[in-house]
């Protein structure tokens, strides 16, 4: 193991931050690179509520925006989905955190 910034590293084994889970792991696509062995506790982006579009569940770059959990609110209302907007030709289900910045 190296040493770096203080903590022990492993090529081989590491912890994804909550905030990268669904960008790093795609579970939908084989891969010989990533295997998850198990996980530890809840993950907040799946298991607390969270934007739609960071909702590990439905990974919003791989699912239809319509779709949501039992955990997922509105990035614009700020309200569980589906909020009164969700649908619609400029429906909150398809808006982004960026757009909210």
């Amino acid at each position: 193991m190296n040493s770096r910034h203080g903590h022990e590293e492993d090529d081989d084994c590491y912890e994804i931050p909550p905030v990268d889970f669904t960008r790093k792991l795609n579970l939908g696509l084989p891969s010989d690179d990533v295997i998850l062995l198990a996980e530890k506790g809840p993950i907040a982006l799946r298991d607390f509520p969270h934007p739609r579009p960071l909702c590990a569940n439905f990974p919003f770059d791989t699912t239809a925006h319509e779709r949501y959990c039992s955990q997922c609110f509105c990035c614009v209302c700020e309200v569980a989905a589906p909020c009164s907007n969700w649908t619609g030709d400029d429906g909150h289900y398809n808006a982004s955190i960026k757009e909210q910045n």
